[in-house]
């Protein structure tokens, strides 16, 4: 389903277009809410996201790509009963950020303090995945091209395909020290496993030619997106990931304090100091560490309920379907 198929129910800007953190080459990044079809709902063909995207593979996104996704009205709720990143942003966004809102969900806007509680766990559970996750990627990046280069390094200079086959025509057994020394150093990508090699999940058995190998190492690092090799020059920090994790404990922070938030937060000159990799890793890593911690102790003495009542938002959407169905 596309599109073109369903009613927008609403459209925002997201991403650093919102946050105020937007660069010369930013790509553009639109959320929105649409309202599935009674028929769809029915029959079980109403989908929950819509997705459509200029962006290519690999993460390569450019400042001409546009990006959007819409959720439906139903499936809203939940991911913001659930305090989930993305709703919270749309929710609490500026409203300058905005392209476009029906008054018939306005009511979602209106009480969107009900959907504040203590569950905002899972914003920090974002903010710790964020924190690691191109970390973790630029650091396998870099063991894929050290395993690379130190057991290719002879035939590189090497021109035509015939003379590399030549000289590697032998079984990956034959440097079973490198490959021993690998594993050694990220166990997490590379490890032996009953009797085999393997690389991330692709097995490699001891006969196998190393001129595979070679070609499959290969197109292994050609997948990996530009923010890994950003993270890999860095040592394996990826910033703009860092900044994500700090943009969300600020938010259940300003949360705690005042109930509310909205875009550019406070902290913004901050957030875009590390997103420019402006500061200090080490240092960096230390106050997110801090800012973490302070924030959990926050939410846990905070007087947010446990749980959203969602009974009310639900009988809106049946509200909102009968008056569609009368008019």
């Amino acid at each position: 389903m596309k599109l073109q198929d369903v009613e927008i129910l609403y459209e925002t800007y997201h991403g650093s277009k919102m946050y105020g953190t937007s660069g010369p080459n930013s790509d553009t990044d639109i959320k929105g809410i649409f309202l599935p079809a009674l028929r769809d709902l029915i029959l079980g063909y109403a989908p929950k996201i819509i997705k459509d995207s200029t962006i290519g593979e690999n993460d390569t996104c450019s400042k001409a790509d546009v990006e959007k996704e819409y959720f439906s009205l139903q499936y809203f709720i939940e991911l913001a009963s659930e305090s989930q990143t993305v709703a919270l942003d749309m929710l609490f966004g500026p409203e300058s950020a905005r392209l476009s809102c029906d008054p018939r969900i306005q009511f979602i806007f209106d009480n969107k303090h009900k959907f504040i509680t203590k569950n905002l766990k899972a914003l920090m559970g974002y903010a710790k995945g964020q924190a690691i996750k191109y970390s973790n990627k630029g650091d396998n990046l870099n063991a894929l091209e050290w395993l690379y280069h130190e057991l290719f390094k002879g035939v590189l200079h090497l021109k035509h395909p015939h003379e590399i086959n030549e000289v590697i025509d032998y079984p990956i057994s034959g440097r079973l020290d490198l490959l021993q020394k690998a594993a050694n150093m990220k166990p997490d990508l590379i490890y032996f496993k009953k009797g085999s090699f393997f690389v991330e999940t692709a097995e490699y058995r001891m006969n196998t030619n190393m001129k595979h190998l070679k070609e499959s190492l290969e197109a292994k690092i050609k997948r990996y997106g530009r923010r890994a090799r950003t993270a890999a020059d860095a040592q394996g920090a990826d910033f703009k990931a860092l900044s994500h994790a700090f943009r969300c404990v600020y938010i259940v922070q300003e949360l705690c304090n005042f109930g509310t938030f909205t875009y550019p937060l406070p902290q913004t000159p901050y957030i875009l100091d590390v997103k420019n990799g402006k500061v200090d890793y080490d240092i960096t890593a230390q106050k997110l560490d801090e800012e973490l911690k302070l924030s959990e102790s926050m939410l846990e003495q905070s007087t947010f309920p446990e749980q959203v009542n969602k009974q009310y938002f639900q009988d809106q959407i049946v509200e909102l379907y009968f008056a569609t169905m009368s008019a």
